[in-house]
């Protein structure tokens, strides 16, 4: 059987488009699917990768953090006032009373026992202005964190000033806290 040149060729491109759908469908897409896949894989990966070194980051931060805070804690741990230390905070406060030239009574009712690590103290001085000031400076510098809760400045009574010779007499009521150490 002869085949004619038309129905040759028509042969010809046939076999031509199934060769080539072949290849289309046999190689180059089941490779395009396989670097689709490659490529979001990749992706995946570089955002697992990218989230992980943010979380090492931020780790890295909070371990400096953490070391930093424990350089400040045991910075401030000298000036937090311990138990069994009362007759040296009672000292300090005389002294810096004699040193300013005032008179000071002092309470602390639960200075040996503070309610949740809190001493609560009064103090009630009496001496010129310029003293009281001088006095509540040294309390700024004090080796202790004190929280002044009220701070009353008023003259000294009429008795208190005719016996004196400075006439700038005031009598200071002093409430703070003082945080303590178990």
């Amino acid at each position: 059987m002869r085949i004619n040149f038309v129905t040759k060729t028509k042969l010809i491109v046939a076999a031509f488009t199934l060769v080539t759908a072949g290849i289309i469908f046999g190689t180059i897409l089941p490779t395009t699917n396989t670097i689709k896949t490659i490529s979001q894989q990749t992706d995946d990966l570089k955002t697992f990768i990218e989230k992980k070194y943010q979380g090492a980051i931020k780790q890295r931060q909070s371990t400096e953090q953490i070391n930093e805070t424990k350089f400040e804690a045991d910075r401030y741990a000298e000036h937090i006032y311990h138990k069994g230390s009362e007759l040296q905070l009672i000292t300090y406060f005389e002294n810096m009373a004699s040193k300013n030239n005032l008179t000071q009574n002092i309470q602390a009712p639960n200075l040996d026992k503070p309610e949740n690590k809190i001493i609560n103290i009064s103090l009630s001085l009496n001496g010129s202005y310029s003293d009281t000031l001088q006095y509540l400076s040294d309390l700024e510098s004090a080796p202790y964190f004190f929280v002044i809760n009220q701070l009353q400045i008023s003259n000294a009574s009429e008795r208190q000033k005719q016996s004196s010779t400075i006439l700038s007499m005031v009598n200071t009521d002093i409430d703070l806290q003082l945080y303590a150490a178990q």
